[in-house]
């Protein structure tokens, strides 16, 4: 299963959005971004609602736009109502919402190379995390059936 990232953001930011999901799909992630995944005709409420509680990671790019967009802050409160994690990306100097405002935050106006060098090295370890588990899950699933074989096996005489 693909490791799944939401990237919210204000539609005023969407250059930056945009390359954020470039280079996250080049590393082989699933990205979220309204103008690529929900199609014409969709409903875009109904589409982000379904994807922000299956999302491994919900990114923020934060800016004053985002802070004060009613869209992004709804999509907040659907990732913390869904337990997913939240990483806030400051593309300047800003406090997260007052419901986040507590996670730290990425200073991607700091050092936008170097911050989005250790963003993508940080998914890409949750990436190989979470493809352990389920290959952990998928080999006990295995050896689960195989042992239900075996037992199937010795009653049928």
């Amino acid at each position: 299963m693909a490791f799944r990232i939401f990237l919210s953001h204000s539609s005023r930011n969407d250059d930056y959005a945009k390359f954020i999901s470039q280079t996250l799909m080049t590393r082989g992630f699933e990205v979220f971004l309204d103008d690529y995944s929900i199609e014409p005709g969709e409903p875009i409420w109904q589409k982000i609602e379904q994807w922000i509680p299956t999302a491994d990671v919900f990114i923020l790019l934060l800016s004053k736009e985002a802070h004060d967009s009613p869209s992004v802050n709804q999509e907040i409160g659907i990732a913390l109502q869904s337990n997913v994690t939240i990483i806030p990306v400051a593309m300047e100097p800003i406090i997260p919402p007052g419901r986040i405002s507590n996670i730290r935050t990425m200073p991607l106006y700091e050092n936008p190379s170097e911050w989005l060098q250790w963003l993508s090295s940080h998914l890409d370890q949750k990436k190989s995390k979470k493809s352990e588990k389920e290959r952990r899950v998928i080999w006990g699933i295995a050896a689960f059936i195989a042992g239900l074989w075996l037992l199937g096996g010795e009653t049928e005489e």
